[in-house]
């Protein structure tokens, strides 16, 4: 994963440009090799926040809909993000939680 988004370890550190000029505001991982996707937590616009991700699972945890086992770069999770704010992730192994910001929880 860390390769298709031009990062390998032990590898300077390079840029990850994020679509429409989005400002990342937090980072949440995987810690295991696969699954490995990767959280970031965008605000896409002033006060308006989206949840992005990018790796690869065949368990759904990228978030961007059924079919979708592999995202080279970060992309909006596919929920309505106009109901839903999401404030905190965690994720570990092939399981990934989320907390909104009313409280709610999804997984």
């Amino acid at each position: 994963f860390l390769k298709d988004i031009k990062l390998e370890c032990g590898k300077k550190y390079a840029k990850i440009d994020l679509a429409k000029g989005a400002k990342a505001l937090k980072v949440y991982c995987t810690n295991v090799e696969k699954p490995c996707v990767a959280y970031v937590m965008v605000e896409v616009s002033k006060g308006k926040t989206e949840l992005w991700s990018a790796g690869e699972s065949s368990k759904g945890l990228l978030g961007q809909g059924e079919n979708t086992k592999k995202s080279q770069s970060f992309a909006k999770l596919d929920y309505d993000s106009d109901k839903v704010n999401f404030v905190e992730v965690f994720s570990k192994y092939d399981h990934t939680l989320a907390l909104t910001d009313d409280g709610q929880l999804y997984g």
